[in-house]
């Protein structure tokens, strides 16, 4: 009898487990967008490295230069750029 119950139950649970899988491993879909308003986008490498920001004035990051980041200086000129 309880032979007989170990085997549904491990018979379930590893549908179950095989369901998940490969539910959370089918292709993300790709999303499309007419307009998006944000404040600031990072794109970032796999391990972390900040490699460009989109941003506003008041959110663009410091310059980084070897690893360290320079605080944006205090000139009144306004700057347009992507980094």
């Amino acid at each position: 009898m309880l032979t007989n119950i170990l085997v549904v139950y491990s018979t379930v649970l590893t549908t179950l487990l095989a369901a998940f899988t490969l539910a959370g491993s089918a292709a993300a879909k790709v999303q499309h967008f007419d307009e998006i308003d944000v404040h600031r986008i990072n794109v970032r490498e796999p391990d972390g490295t900040l490699r460009m920001v989109i941003s506003n004035h008041t959110r663009l990051p410091g310059v980084i230069v070897s690893g360290k980041r320079i605080p944006p200086g205090g000139s009144a000129v306004r700057r347009h750029a992507v980094l």
